[in-house]
């Protein structure tokens, strides 16, 4: 079973699958899961910029074992396409969900809700 934590920028550590990072802006008490496959933009561009960000997230590759796939499946019965991002057990979306999700869940100090 493939599964990567991500988050912030790339941990020194032996193992390239590890991230470690944090955000002041963003809580860390919250279970990120993004279902991913091997070679899809999007799933690469959503894991990017939860890394920019600093959430730490689980990174399920679904093309890695039926057991991923089976398990994404479980969440979430109507997934057709990847990646799929999961925050607490609740169902975000895809990237542009995931975007729009989080910018308006972070605050900047400045009563922007880190929107642009």
């Amino acid at each position: 079973m493939t599964r990567r934590r991500g988050g912030g920028t790339p941990n020194p550590s032996p193992s390239p699958d590890t991230f470690s990072g944090s955000d002041p802006h963003v809580s860390d008490n919250r279970e990120v899961t993004v279902y991913s496959k091997d070679g899809c933009v999007w799933c690469d561009r959503t894991r990017d910029f939860l890394i920019s960000i600093g959430v730490h997230f689980t990174e399920v590759k679904i093309d890695h074992s039926l057991e991923n796939r089976d398990e994404l499946m479980s969440r979430y019965p109507e997934a057709k396409t990847v990646p799929q991002v999961f925050v607490d057990n609740s169902r975000v979306g895809g990237y542009n969900d995931t975007v729009s999700y989080f910018k308006s869940t972070r605050t900047d100090g400045d009563g922007d809700a880190g929107h642009d």
